[in-house]
């Protein structure tokens, strides 16, 4: 029997199948890769948006740190200038202080020189009038022995006068009593 120049419906259909399954598997393996490829795609999509997500916060982590060491070091800037401050305060309190200190002592000294100077010029005073009074002591027990001697002298020419008077009266009573003999 001489094969026929067609193919038979059967063997057609049966073509016909099989070309479908090809192409079924061809269709399944391209939505296979596909599928694959986008699964791929997202995991990559998936793992860059983790990866900026990581660094989005490991940048607001070094912010975060900077701006907590900016604030350390700002907060340790704000301490030491009031520690300068209270140094500084401390320190013009005690210049205040040791300035009132000498200023006190200055005045107790200028006080007690004030003293010492009224002392000095009391005793000056007081030696002065003791000098005046041994002066005027002097003056007057110098008069008062110059009047001695004046009244001594005075007696003494009274006492001379009244010899002379008494000798004259004797002289004349004996002159008297040669004349009479």
């Amino acid at each position: 029997e001489e094969e026929p120049m067609f193919p038979s419906t059967n063997a057609l259909v049966e073509i016909l199948r099989q070309q479908k399954m090809e192409k079924d598997r061809r269709d399944a393996e391209l939505r296979a890769q596909q599928q694959q490829q986008q699964a791929e795609r997202e995991a990559q999509e998936a793992a860059a948006l983790k990866a900026r997500h990581e660094e989005e916060e490991r940048i607001l982590a070094e912010q975060k740190a900077k701006h907590e060491e900016e604030e350390r070091i700002l907060a340790e800037q704000q301490a030491k200038q009031e520690a300068e401050w209270f140094a500084a305060e401390e320190q013009r309190a005690i210049e205040e202080a040791e300035q009132r200190a000498r200023e006190q002592e200055e005045r107790l000294l200028a006080e007690q020189r004030a003293k010492e100077d009224a002392a000095l010029e009391m005793q000056l005073q007081m030696r002065m009038m003791a000098a005046e009074k041994k002066a005027e002591e002097e003056r007057m027990m110098e008069q008062y022995l110059m009047e001695q001697r004046a009244k001594e002298e005075e007696a003494e020419k009274l006492r001379q006068q009244q010899e002379e008077v008494e000798r004259l009266a004797e002289e004349r009573r004996q002159r008297e009593e040669e004349e009479a003999k």
